[in-house]
């Protein structure tokens, strides 16, 4: 019933996302081993581990749109464009809700870089494609 629902309601009408607390956590502890590579942050791997509904998709979601944003301003031309993040779904039943999502991340990266107020003097300010 309520998935029916969620089918048929408006954008407008969805509560608008929030942040949790251990999202902004877990973004928030992994930044310095994402920008710097000698960090030794980098030699660990975290286990994210939370009940199913708890919000690790937004978490790693986060972290994933944080490293494209910052590979596009720290590169410039091809070098800041190509793969960045790579994602491995081990549950079937999962990997189309987290695709949706993931492309959901993507394309509002990708819509915030073509618009107005992240162009300056002709120039993208989260990276363009070297022609």
């Amino acid at each position: 019933m309520i998935a029916r629902e969620a089918r048929h309601s408006t954008p407008a009408a969805e509560k608008p996302p929030r942040w949790r607390p251990f999202q902004l956590a877990f973004i928030l502890l992994n930044l310095a081993g994402l920008v710097d590579k000698t960090d030794p942050d980098r030699e660990i791997v975290d286990l994210l581990f939370f009940p199913t509904g708890g919000g690790k998709t937004e978490a790693y979601l986060g972290l994933a749109a944080f490293t494209i944003a910052h590979r596009r301003l720290a590169n410039s031309g091809i070098l800041g464009a190509g793969v960045t993040v790579v994602m491995r779904y081990t549950l079937r039943l999962l990997t189309l809700d987290q695709l949706a999502r993931a492309a959901g991340v993507v394309c509002a990266l990708e819509l915030m870089r073509t618009e107005a107020d992240y162009v300056e003097d002709g120039h993208q300010l989260l990276g363009e494609l070297a022609d």
